[in-house]
């Protein structure tokens, strides 16, 4: 008999194809990212800082080479009347749970709580704890209570407490018959050597993004109705009920945006749809010294700095190219490279870097807006200099999301997508060995709290200078058309 886990039952709950190549295919899964692993440490942290905050247990250290040893350990602790117990193992009928954490109630039922790394408990949260409190209660415990602990986004560290119990009893309760039979039908499920046939669909990404979309859109074509950008799952289910499951089979875009209608004009001729009067007039509010910007941030469940939220972006490096009146081009930049608060530093050299007249161009100004806005909230004396920098903020992105849309973007309006769209190899990302901004914070933990090597520092300076030259390369490709 296969073992179902908590994480593989959830996995079956999303998608039951996700559960079966899991138990039969795990070599087919993609390889997990810098941000993800980054991910899995955070919640590391949140889970030991849990363990503090509930006070005294006993932790069951778990060895997933000998699962038999924490089960029995377990019902060791708990025929020695345990009132608290970290990492409780238990198993029923080939399913098998690790609970954050059980707590013995004055009645001699038990409380279950799960830690997550999240600012508030969620309706996915539910059914993790209803298969927990299953498992449980076929161990003869009586689960009466259930929570989730959570982190506080509220809260500024160190003055306030990070962490923060949603109660949700009645929900779990109610939600464990269903989940019963949905684990029975998993389990007979994974017992076939037959692959499932499950069509890609919102599951692919919801709750979580799953690791086995290579292999399950590896037939799936370029242009497939789901590169429309902001397609809802109604009018995905309008087109595919017409049998148009891609692009090119649309027949009537009626019910289409404007943006999306453009794209199926461009991806349906092959070449760009471009609104020519819209670019020149965003071309015609430039103004000069042109700059480029970009922020890299990092954003720690458990924050490193006094005054800092949790998950809180806070900055730790920009890059900044300047093109001059009469033209010319020259560049600044920032990383922090010691453990302290970065920002104060980072805000003298911004400001110095941005002058106090000329656009600043970024890509998703929204994000270097919201960033700047916030240093300026905590530097008093600095607001007026960063809220004025944050005024001359224009965003490039517009124009490639909805004035000049190649069809080699496949309705993306990602740096890296259109600058390989309209650029070629001058905007090669494979080249550097950092390519992504999840990339960039988790290195850049690793250099700074982990003792990382130093060529660190060289690969964060090369990408975020990656990230404000491209910009410049495509307005020039913009000016010159």
């Amino acid at each position: 008999m296969r073992t179902i886990s908590k994480s593989k039952f959830m996995s079956g709950r999303q998608c039951p194809k996700r559960l079966w190549q899991e138990i039969h295919h795990p070599e087919r899964a993609d390889e997990y990212g810098a941000g993800t692993e980054f991910t899995f440490f955070q919640g590391h942290e949140v889970g030991a800082l849990a363990q503090q905050w509930r006070g005294k247990g006993i932790l069951i250290e778990l060895d997933r080479r000998n699962i038999a040893k924490a089960i029995s350990e377990t019902q060791e602790a708990l025929a020695g009347g345990a009132k608290r117990i970290y990492e409780a193992a238990f198993e029923h009928n080939g399913f098998l749970a690790l609970a954050d954490i059980v707590e013995r109630k004055r009645d001699g039922s038990w409380r279950l709580i799960e830690v997550k790394a999240t600012t508030s408990a969620k309706d996915i949260h539910v059914p993790d704890l209803a298969f927990q409190a299953w498992l449980m209660e076929q161990n003869g415990l009586s689960v009466s209570e259930t929570a989730v602990v959570h982190l506080n986004n509220q809260a500024i560290w160190p003055k306030d407490e990070l962490l923060t119990m949603s109660g949700n009893t009645s929900e779990v309760l109610a939600a464990m018959p269903e989940v019963v039979k949905l684990a029975k039908r998993l389990s007979k499920m994974i017992a076939s050597t037959t692959e499932p046939d499950i069509e890609i669909g919102g599951q692919c990404n919801d709750p979580y993004v799953c690791n086995f979309q290579s292999h399950c859109w590896k037939d799936v074509p370029a242009d497939h109705i789901g590169v429309l950008p902001r397609l809802s799952e109604k009018k995905a289910g309008e087109l595919l009920g017409r049998g148009w499951t891609r692009v090119a089979q649309i027949e009537d875009v009626s019910m289409l945006s404007v943006c999306q209608r453009r794209w199926v004009s461009a991806l349906k001729s092959g070449k760009p749809y471009v609104d020519e009067a819209a670019i020149h007039n965003w071309l015609s509010a430039v103004k000069y010294p042109l700059y480029s910007l970009d922020f890299e941030t990092v954003s720690y469940a458990i924050p490193r700095w006094k005054g800092v939220r949790p998950y809180q972006q806070v900055p730790f490096q920009f890059s900044c190219h300047r093109i001059g009146p009469r033209g010319g081009l020259s560049h600044q930049e920032y990383l922090h490279l010691s453990q302290d608060d970065p920002r104060a530093a980072l805000v003298d050299t911004l400001i110095a870097a941005t002058g106090d007249s000329g656009s600043i161009m970024a890509w998703n100004a929204g994000f270097e807006r919201r960033v700047i806005t916030e240093l300026a909230d905590l530097f008093p004396r600095k607001r007026a200099a960063l809220l004025a920098i944050a005024d001359r903020l224009i965003d490039l992105m517009d124009v490639f999301r909805s004035w000049y849309l190649h069809p080699q973007c496949y309705g993306s309006a990602s740096i890296k997508a259109v600058g390989k769209a309209v650029l070629g190899s001058e905007a090669d990302y494979s080249a550097l060995e950092i390519g992504g901004g999840e990339e960039a914070y988790a290195a850049w933990h690793q250099r700074v709290f982990a003792g990382g090597p130093v060529e660190i520092e060289k690969a964060l300076r090369e990408y975020c200078q990656q990230d404000t030259l491209l910009p410049v390369k495509l307005l020039e490709f913009l000016q010159q058309r």
